[in-house]
């Protein structure tokens, strides 16, 4: 679901009515009765007019928690794609000290690069000064 469909529900989800609404069983056969702090409504069917009334009643509430756990879910994931990045860019700092004090030299990426300090001193070539 994309950050733009979650706002256009969300802001449905803000213009309604508050809850709570209630399902009222009806005398009617095909006919159940909503109500929320605003009125009332009918929900007229051939069949399956209850749950139907359920599910609209309970809507408001259920939209909003659902809402609201989608924003959660997202920030924890951010959060965690974060804490891995930086914990990668940690590790390869680490691996890159490690190269050094050992070989005079950092091995990752591509090939070998250039020597580079270690402990405080420029690695000399073999054979060389």
């Amino acid at each position: 679901m994309t950050p733009e469909r979650l706002a256009e529900i969300a802001a449905r989800v803000e213009a309604a009515t508050p809850g709570p609404w209630f399902r009222y069983r009806s005398l009617e056969r095909h006919v159940e009765t909503i109500q929320n702090p605003s009125g009332w409504l009918f929900v007229a069917s051939d069949k399956g007019t209850r749950d139907d009334a359920e599910l609209i009643a309970h809507a408001p509430i259920d939209l909003r928690e659902l809402v609201e756990e989608v924003r959660r879910l997202r920030e924890a994931l951010e959060s965690a794609r974060d804490h891995i990045r930086h914990r990668t860019q940690q590790r390869h700092e680490e691996m890159r000290r490690v190269e050094l004090d050992r070989f005079g030299v950092a091995l990752l990426g591509q090939g070998y690069e250039e020597p580079l300090p270690a402990s405080g001193e420029r690695a000399q070539p073999e054979g060389g000064e």
